[in-house]
């Protein structure tokens, strides 16, 4: 199981210098370089520290910025790759349209027009990929499934399959799930087992921004490769550091500046790379208590 921490900004390059090199998995969005422009300073840092780089379309952070004016982002895949290509990243993924009520909302538009326009994207992206675009020659791309009910999920997936989307090369292409980091169990579990059951075997599934560690074993548990958190840099925002399980507890300190939130990003990654690496599971089933060990407090 990979995880890979979310780059926002801040002193999280700080925090980057402690770890060995190519030791994390980090994703950026595209989002974030139009407004915390200070990454691209940092690149030889996060391609060092880096085992693979992810980007991210990040609809979502232009929706908190600039509204319905996003939507704009989401017509636009080349302008979003264009973007994502200024990190060289490892992983890229189309322009996918979240389908949560609320950012339908603030979008000002509905859910079957953000599923077709997140289709729209996978065959952009896809069809550059396979006609030979040398920019995404050495990039893996995702295809991502939206969605919100069962039934939206499914809509997606046979879309890709009638479209010959399963039949293409696992070592070229990921599925990755979305509008699901707004979701506690056992819906969330519901819907990633759901679509996963749904992806052949034999590719790679990303699901993204999974907060809590006992929440991403599961994931493996169904047969997810790898999440998205930015959990450890959140918490540390607010100089709390996530212990064994995933509770969040604050730290009374003396002095709170940037090198203290530095180490609070480091010690936050760092748990959560142990606790996944290491296995800890929750101790109540799925199916028997809606009560989680690690739940957010």
């Amino acid at each position: 199981m990979k995880l890979f921490h979310v780059l926002m900004g801040g002193a999280e390059h700080r925090a980057l210098r402690l770890f060995d090199d190519n030791s994390l998995n980090l994703l950026i969005a595209a989002s974030m370089l139009t407004f915390e422009t200070r990454w691209k300073k940092h690149l030889d840092l996060i391609h060092k520290k880096k085992e693979f780089l992810f980007a991210d379309s990040g609809l979502l952070g232009w929706i908190k910025k600039a509204g319905p004016e996003a939507w704009e982002y989401a017509l636009k895949p080349e302008k979003v790759l264009e973007l994502q290509l200024q990190v060289n990243p490892d992983i890229v993924a189309h322009v996918d349209i979240p389908c949560e009520g609320e950012i339908l909302k603030k979008l000002r538009t509905n859910r079957p027009t953000a599923i077709t326009q997140t289709l729209y994207n996978a065959d952009w992206i896809v069809n550059r990929k396979e006609g030979g675009d040398e920019r995404l020659r050495d990039k893996v791309v995702a295809i991502v499934v939206q969605g919100y009910s069962e039934q939206d999920y499914e809509k997606s997936l046979e879309y890709y399959e009638k479209f010959g989307y399963f039949d293409l090369d696992p070592e070229k292409y990921w599925f990755a799930i979305g509008s699901v980091c707004m979701r506690k169990p056992p819906e969330l579990f519901k819907i990633v087992k759901f679509v996963r059951e749904r992806i052949p075997e034999k590719f790679h599934v990303h699901c993204f921004g999974i907060a809590n560690p006992s929440w991403v074993l599961r994931m493996r548990d169904f047969g997810v490769n790898s999440v998205d958190s930015a959990t450890g840099s959140v918490a540390a925002g607010f100089f709390k550091f996530i212990d064994r399980g995933g509770k969040k507890r604050r730290l009374e300190l003396p002095k709170k500046d940037k090198h203290m939130f530095a180490a609070m990003v480091a010690f936050n990654w760092a748990s959560l790379e142990a606790q996944i690496e290491n296995g800890e599971k929750a101790v109540y089933s799925l199916f028997e208590d809606e009560k989680f060990v690690g739940e957010e407090a």
